[in-house]
């Protein structure tokens, strides 16, 4: 078949953006989050559970550093359980290597050894932290607002994603 050269490329950019749609689908189906958070802090934890019941059914991972929270996907340790160089528990580090994620949200504005580890040990498209006390190269971007309730710093949350990364949430 020896059709003209505008009709190929019209084709062919037909069949280009029906592939390109295909992708994006795909990705924002297997959209899969960790959330670090540290535990002792009630605000974060409570935004951790709440990233994680909006995301539902997506795939979201929290894991908490001395957290009381249990449940599907949240995985949680302690200072007992800490290696003596102070890193995550085998098993944590284990199920945090299980995937990999579109976003690594670190939601402790403190660096927490366990999680900078946690952040740095896993394969991840975007690494963000949230109202960070100092600069880190670890993290990709570096969100902040001003204070507010978990409930509101989730909304922010998710606007400035799709804002930012055009992403589903």
């Amino acid at each position: 078949m020896n059709l003209p050269l505008f009709i190929r490329r019209r084709l062919f950019t037909k069949a280009y953006k029906r592939r390109l749609n295909q992708l994006q689908a795909s990705k924002l189906v297997s959209a899969h989050w960790l959330v670090l958070f540290d535990g002792r802090d009630a605000y974060q934890s409570e935004m951790a559970q709440r990233i994680q019941e909006q995301r539902l059914p997506l795939l979201t991972r929290c894991m908490g550093f001395e957290s009381g929270l249990s449940g599907a996907e949240m995985y949680t340790f302690d200072k007992k359980s800490l290696l003596s160089d102070l890193r995550p528990p085998l098993h944590i580090q284990e199920k945090a290597q299980e995937l990999e994620y579109d976003f690594v949200l670190q939601l402790s504005p403190k660096p927490e050894p366990p999680l900078q580890y946690l952040a740095a040990l896993v394969a991840a498209e975007q690494r963000i932290a949230l109202n960070p006390s100092k600069n880190n190269d670890l993290y990709s971007v570096e969100l902040s607002w001003e204070s507010c309730d978990a409930a509101t710093a989730v909304q922010r949350l998710f606007h400035q994603l799709k804002t930012y990364f055009k992403h589903a949430i």
